[in-house]
């Protein structure tokens, strides 16, 4: 499964219109209300290049760098965001929520 159907099976549907004008149309059905609109960005950006630095995501959702890490720290915490490897030369790996409640089932067995 490539990181794009990750995304499309958990990010909810939103304001088409702010989506296209951040430059991206991908939008599903899948609805969490614990997920911002910055967040679902994140997500999107990190499906189309799982390389991208915390700078390069704070500059494509205008907003400051602080607020871009605290954004993916919750992405982490709730179990949507994984990084792989070290901080330069590292990459991002979008959690799929079945495949993270399988992962803790076989954890309980």
């Amino acid at each position: 499964m490539t990181q794009e159907d990750i995304y499309n099976n958990i990010i909810a549907e939103t304001d088409i219109g702010e989506l296209k004008d951040r430059g991206t149309d991908k939008v599903t059905d899948k609805v969490t209300d614990k997920v911002t609109d910055n967040q679902k960005i994140i997500i999107n950006e990190i499906a189309k290049n799982n390389r991208i630095t915390t700078q390069e995501l704070s500059n494509i959702l205008q907003i400051s760098l602080r607020k871009t890490k605290e954004n993916i720290a919750k992405l982490k915490t709730m179990g949507f965001l994984q990084r792989i490897g070290p901080a330069k030369g590292g990459y991002w790996q979008i959690i799929e929520p079945d495949a993270k409640q399988n992962e803790q089932k076989e954890d309980m067995q």
